[in-house]
């Protein structure tokens, strides 16, 4: 395999995780409406635009891709495969489901304004 090849799938897998990461932080915040200034509203308004854009992308995924997705990235169960697949299908698996699903999400919404939406 080319090294290429390799340090492409590491770079994928660490986008796939802090997209995970930022929609597991975005969808714990507090629905409830409160009157806050201009600057937290607009926060709000993207951390859940960016919420709903992930749901609807992992909505789209193959069964298989959505399973691996949530245990791998959004529940982190450790070891979760090890009693289905062998160590390289699961990594095939992982590789495959993490490109089809950054294919399918638009990451302009992670980087839209990235600057302004930081803490």
């Amino acid at each position: 395999m080319p090294r290429n090849s390799k340090d492409n799938s590491l770079k994928r897998y660490k986008l796939m995780l802090s997209i995970c990461e930022k929609y597991s932080l975005y969808a714990s915040y507090p629905k409830v409406r409160i009157v806050m200034d201009r600057e937290k509203k607009e926060k709000l308004k993207y951390a859940l635009h960016y919420v709903k854009l992930f749901k609807e992308t992992l909505e789209h995924q193959e069964l298989l891709d959505k399973e691996l997705i949530n245990n791998e990235f959004i529940l982190k169960n450790d070891g979760w495969w090890i009693t289905r697949y062998s160590r390289a299908t699961y990594y095939r698996n992982r590789n495959k489901a993490i490109t089809n699903f950054l294919m399918e999400f638009p990451l302009w919404t992670y980087f839209f304004q990235l600057h302004y939406y930081l803490w």
